[in-house]
């Protein structure tokens, strides 16, 4: 488990800057004991780039590397914000422009598209071909939270991946696996090769690509973790 501090979201009770300098004087410190990252939600009607970019400044001094929900609902800065504190990742990214996404692959911002949310909220899709295209690293999640994406489904959002977001099925898998492992700055797993921490599915499926085109099913047969075949549920 890789834990993050995300104490600018949604909206506060009370005071606002008082919050925030709560937050800065106090909430990083004691989050760093426990965390590895600081995200923020960076959007019209939530936080500001300077509010923003506040916690990141006072987080990089307490060691937390900063990750940023990004253009969800509008382009609000978010996207051009992680490229240049240097962002992990940035997440949703739906009304970032092509500057932006070039400035995120420049930067080596990791850029993760959650389609399940986009589809739930009835936005915009994810700009998965435009990432590809814009040479940034591309990472796929479920966003799995009862307010916009109630789904632990990976494959479905595979499936969704190609289906919404431009991703070819090779590529969607690669957001999937080497992708995700990219979003939380991990060098040691993601991908099958010598070295590596060996993380592993088993599918029951003769042809991968059912696990892009199969929308909505569980193609999982065993799971394997650091070398160790799981029991099954």
């Amino acid at each position: 488990m890789v834990t993050t501090y995300l104490p600018l979201h949604g909206s506060v009770d009370g005071d606002r800057a008082e919050y925030l300098d709560g937050v800065l004087r106090d909430g990083l410190s004691a989050a760093s004991r426990l965390a590895g990252f600081v995200d923020c939600f960076c959007e019209t009607g939530a936080w500001s780039v300077d509010e923003c970019e506040r916690l990141f400044t006072a987080g990089r001094s307490h060691g937390l590397r900063a990750k940023i929900h990004a253009e969800q609902r509008s382009r609000s800065g978010g996207a051009a914000l992680a490229a240049r504190v240097g962002a992990v990742s940035a997440d949703h990214l739906e009304h970032a422009s092509d500057e932006d996404l070039r400035a995120l692959a420049a930067a080596g911002v990791t850029g993760v598209l959650l389609p399940g949310a986009s589809l739930v909220l009835g936005g915009p899709p994810p700009p998965g071909r435009r990432l590809l295209e814009a040479g940034a690293t591309v990472a796929l999640a479920t966003d799995c939270n009862p307010g916009t994406c109630w789904s632990e489904s990976m494959p479905l959002m595979v499936s969704l991946a190609v289906a919404t977001a431009g991703l070819p099925p090779a590529q969607a898998l690669l957001a999937a696996t080497a992708g995700g492992a990219a979003a939380l700055g991990l060098t040691d797993r993601g991908r099958l090769l010598p070295g590596l921490r060996c993380h592993a599915l088993v599918l029951e499926t003769d042809d991968w690509l059912d696990v892009g085109y199969h929308l909505g099913a569980n193609p999982v047969a065993r799971v394997i973790s650091g070398g160790r075949i799981l029991p099954t549920v």
